[in-house]
């Protein structure tokens, strides 16, 4: 008979929080913590947005962070995990903050040699013609969103500055990020070691919240259709820009 290896020990499953992903946190930490209750696990759900929620933490073994967007995936909790000696799921403090910024992420990217679409930083102040005429169409979203959240698509000066306009009500850090067209793929890193890449099919213009967690249509193929060549490199790219 195989011993459990969750015999003795609670997990803290942490969802929700108060950013704007919470219902998306929710939904994956709710899957999370029945899959763990599955293979045994005491799990004890911690939702942030609830008042006195660190104390609950006391006596918790590991902590499986779902927590989505700021306070979540930004070094806050981490830090408090780590002020409390609690083992988590996830990144550490620091790369959390860093890679949370879309800016920073990208500045760090181009300081490594590491390929990634040309941006701008928007502020009301900014010349969107002149966004237009040195990125051509861009992605306008919030630098430190995820989920695709505040995220459109622009071709000109008025609808940069529309697009501006509707990722700045997510928060006033925004940049603009040049259109690459093509198939779009993913690949998780586990460790050191890159995962399989994914495929991913959408019916409208991109991957935008609703195909990520709401349309039935999107397409997951896994493994890709990519070359083995293509495969390799990819996985390369990708455990370069997670390093």
């Amino acid at each position: 008979m195989t011993a459990n290896p969750f015999s003795g020990k609670t997990l803290a499953v942490m969802l929700g929080g108060s950013a704007a992903e919470r219902s998306i946190s929710l939904e994956s930490g709710e899957n999370v913590a029945h899959a763990l209750e599955q293979a045994g696990a005491q799990v004890l759900r911690v939702d942030t947005a609830e008042e006195g929620w660190p104390e609950q933490l006391k006596g918790v073994s590991f902590a499986f962070n779902l927590l989505h967007g700021p306070g979540g995936e930004d070094g806050t909790v981490q830090g408090l995990f780590e002020l409390m000696k609690l083992p988590y799921s996830g990144c550490d403090l620091m790369a959390s903050a860093l890679t949370m910024d879309k800016v920073r992420t990208k500045w760090l990217w181009q300081g490594l040699g590491l390929p990634t679409p040309a941006f701008q930083q928007l502020t009301p102040e900014t010349n969107w013609q002149a966004v237009i005429e040195a990125l051509g169409t861009v992605f306008v979203k919030p630098a430190l969103e995820g989920s695709s959240l505040g995220m459109s698509k622009a071709s000109n000066a008025a609808e940069l500055e529309a697009a501006y306009r509707h990722a700045s009500t997510f928060g006033a850090d925004v940049m603009a990020e040049q259109f690459v067209s093509g198939p779009e793929y993913t690949v998780a890193i586990l460790g050191d070691r890159a995962l399989p890449s994914i495929r991913i099919d959408v019916s409208g213009d991109f991957y935008d919240f609703d195909a990520k967690y709401h349309s039935e249509e999107t397409r997951f193929t896994c493994p890709s259709d990519l070359a083995t060549e293509e495969e390799a490199e990819l996985s390369e790219l990708a455990l370069a820009a997670f390093a």
